[in-house]
């Protein structure tokens, strides 16, 4: 009887540690393929002319179908757009929407994935060959977060019918604040009270690379009422499978905050007993596991242009300066996060520029 209770003294102390362990191996490991998705991006920088990949405008291109053209003819709110241009989405054998950005990554990489072989026809979609594309990507270990235990379903409306299905979460997004243009086609960050100005996805267009967010943790058509899925469709709007505006956005798709402290729902019990606390599912390295009554702060890894990696909390990471490209007017601070809204008041005033 001493023997079994100091075995099982020995494993209530040993167990927390051995579990913190693991959670700490999982935030290395993830910082590690963060890093690695850098270095990815640089050498795609160096093949492109320092275009950025996950944009309609560069590699998602022939995805993008329907309005396009060149900039410079059309007004719209103010600002020049793209001339409109009838053409057909077009999978180009890369790219299997107009946001994918991993595909880009694995072509200038040399890895042989679905769809290389296409013999690519204008306004072909081929949506088999972007499904087997879309779940190679879902199951090569350089793309996926150790911690990412969640699954994403098709989401309404997909089209293609048995070559979507269930898998696992794609765990990284881009901000489409750094792969969107002004045009509004497909709908990304279309212009609004928080300027960008005339931004191209550019890297000189960014702004210190060591302040801006390549890629960062997150889910995407989340929110606390909803589990995660995905958009699979060759044009789909707001970032598609792969992006979106960023976790400072109060109707954040890749990161809802209701229920951090300080937010609307945090100390709402009814809200808790309806609704999911989704953040452990798009920081996920915080030393648990997802629970539906989360009030804590969480952590995620946000990598940026520089190449480094760091582990923010989920109210640090709602900093504006990592998410707008220099010189952008901050005017909305009812788009913020009411956390955000206290924590980053002076960058919120309707006069700050971000450096």
């Amino acid at each position: 009887m001493v023997v079994i209770a100091i075995v099982a003294l020995l494993i209530s102390i040993l167990l927390p540690v051995l579990s913190q362990a693991r959670h700490t191996a999982r935030t290395i490991s993830c910082q590690s393929t963060i890093r690695q998705l850098s270095m990815a991006h640089s050498g795609y920088f160096a093949d492109h002319d320092d275009w950025i990949a996950g944009s309609p405008s560069t590699s998602g291109w022939d995805a993008v179908g329907a309005q396009r053209g060149e900039l410079g003819t059309v007004r719209w709110a103010g600002y020049q757009i793209k001339r409109l241009e009838r053409s057909e989405p077009t999978f180009n054998g890369i790219a299997m929407q107009a946001w994918d950005w991993i595909g880009p990554l694995a072509a200038s990489l040399d890895m042989r994935a679905p769809g290389d072989t296409v013999r690519v026809k204008a306004g072909e979609t081929y949506d088999y060959q972007r499904a087997r594309r879309f779940d190679w990507y879902r199951e090569q270990e350089q793309f996926q977060c150790p911690a990412n235990i969640f699954d994403a379903a098709p989401g309404p409306g997909i089209l293609g019918g048995d070559d979507w299905v269930t898998g696992r979460m794609i765990p990284f997004n881009m901000s489409t604040q750094f792969t969107s243009t002004i045009d509004v086609r497909p709908l990304g960050t279309e212009p609004r009270r928080n300027e960008r100005g005339q931004y191209m996805p550019r890297l000189n267009r960014v702004g210190p690379p060591s302040m801006k967010a390549l890629v960062f943790e997150g889910h995407r058509y989340a929110d606390k009422a909803t589990e995660p899925d995905f958009d699979a469709r060759i044009n789909a709007d707001f970032g598609g499978a792969f992006g979106g505006v960023g976790p400072w956005y109060n109707q954040s798709k890749e990161f809802d905050r209701s229920f951090a402290p300080g937010e609307l729902y945090a100390d709402q019990d009814w809200a808790h007993k309806l609704w999911t606390d989704m953040r452990p599912v798009a920081f996920r390295h915080s030393g648990g596991m997802r629970t539906a009554s989360s009030t804590r702060e969480v952590k995620g890894n946000i990598g940026f242009f520089d190449g480094s990696v760091k582990t923010v909390t989920d109210l640090e990471a709602t900093d504006p300066d990592m998410w707008f490209p220099t010189g952008s007017l901050l005017g909305a601070p009812e788009e913020f996060w009411l956390t955000t809204q206290r924590e980053y008041q002076r960058k919120l005033d309707g006069t700050y520029r971000t450096p």
